[in-house]
């Protein structure tokens, strides 16, 4: 009703100088690819790991944590 979208984000590493990141990768990012990808799903999902490897890492970690080996 007031035009407030709220995404909860769980990313990994992107190239930075804090992460000592220095090249992009297929799973490491640069900030600007990382918040294009994040955006393309806003509005479409309630939790975002924003780009395509990282929910990816996200979905293996998540089966991990619970005992299933299986992504869903």
């Amino acid at each position: 009703p007031y035009g407030i979208t709220v995404q909860g984000v769980l990313p990994s590493y992107v190239v930075t100088n804090m992460s000592r990141i220095k090249r992009a990768t297929w799973r490491f990012p640069m900030p600007n690819s990382f918040v294009e990808s994040q955006m393309k799903t806003l509005g479409l999902e309630m939790y975002s790991a924003g780009f395509y490897m990282h929910k990816i890492v996200l979905l293996i970690n998540r089966g991990k944590f619970l005992g299933l080996w299986v992504l869903y």
